[in-house]
């Protein structure tokens, strides 16, 4: 490995060394001393006297590009994937993950901590997995959803702005019923046993029975959040439930004609939450229902600015 620069029109060897493993895209940062490398889709460090320092894994695709801006390394994944380095610590900052559809790009940063920044309408694009197995995001939603942080973890200087995505991000769990200070990402979870196999995937029946049980080792139970095509069951709060550790779950859920994509998320005291449990049902009712649409609007022409009044919003 060579490290070259250009003088004239000539590239000049300034150092060479022989690398221990295949590598590409290698870079040079002066300030530490460092030779960084890729090598599939981890990076590599070494110092000058090819001391190996650190490998960090982007847990993307294969690294196809690396570039340093002073302090600051970005790699770039074949999957589209950005991921940025503190060379001083060198350790992952961010990720970025590069979204494009037929108009725009769109873009989510997550953390090695697990926080994260998502346009509300591509969190469904999103999801965590853990040894094999896939976590949808929305299981994370209060602990995870975090802008914040991840705007600490680039290291903005303005902490105004750091301090009102605090205030909002803390509102939005006191909202919600629970303690902003009793929530974190790593946690104690309540575990949910409901056996999603032996249901049906298609059915006749408008009444569906659901049943589970909720344990939890270190809280008692607070409520269950049902939903369905992502309406809440009761209240945006959940159902309350036993306020124990163990908890049985018995419910008649009323499916709607067709796709009924049902979710179920145990919640304790503290605020945390079981990892999502998701089932679809399609229900074919024997007799077709004749449906009715009902529209309640309200409409207001007189504005305290008078500019702004109209003729016909108040009937």
């Amino acid at each position: 490995m060579k490290i070259e620069k250009r003088i004239g029109d000539q590239l000049e060897t300034v150092k060479q060394f022989q690398a221990i493993e295949s590598v590409s895209h290698a870079r040079y940062h002066a300030a530490s001393s460092t030779i960084v490398g890729a090598a599939g889709s981890e990076i590599l460090f070494w110092k000058e006297e090819l001391s190996p320092l650190k490998t960090l894994s982007t847990h993307a695709g294969n690294i196809e590009q690396l570039q340093l801006r002073g302090d600051r390394l970005f790699a770039l994944s074949s999957n589209g994937n950005i991921t940025m380095v503190n060379m001083k610590t060198r350790e992952i900052m961010i990720t970025i993950h590069l979204m494009q559809n037929e108009k725009e790009f769109r873009f989510a940063m997550t953390t090695p901590q697990g926080y994260y920044r998502i346009d509300p309408d591509l969190v469904n694009y999103f999801h965590f997995v853990k040894n094999g197995t896939v976590y949808p995001l929305s299981s994370f939603e209060l602990q995870g959803n975090r802008p914040d942080k991840v705007f600490a973890a680039l290291e903005n200087p303005d902490t105004i702005l750091l301090n009102k995505l605090t205030q909002v991000w803390r509102a939005r769990v006191i909202k919600a019923g629970f303690d902003p200070d009793q929530l974190s990402v790593v946690n104690n979870r309540p575990v949910v046993d409901w056996n999603q196999a032996t249901l049906p995937i298609q059915t006749t029946d408008s009444i569906l029975t659901i049943r589970a049980t909720f344990n939890d080792k270190q809280h008692a139970l607070k409520a269950v959040l049902l939903r369905v095509n992502g309406v809440p069951e009761k209240s945006s709060k959940g159902i309350i439930v036993e306020n124990k550790m163990n908890t049985a779950f018995n419910y008649q859920l009323a499916l709607s004609s067709g796709q009924n994509n049902i979710s179920l998320i145990a919640i304790n005291e503290a605020g945390e939450e079981s990892i999502e449990q998701t089932h679809t049902i399609y229900y074919q009712p024997t007799v077709a229902r004749t449906s009715r649409t009902f529209y309640i609007g309200i409409g207001v022409s007189n504005y305290a600015e008078k500019d702004k009044n109209l003729r016909y919003a108040a009937k």
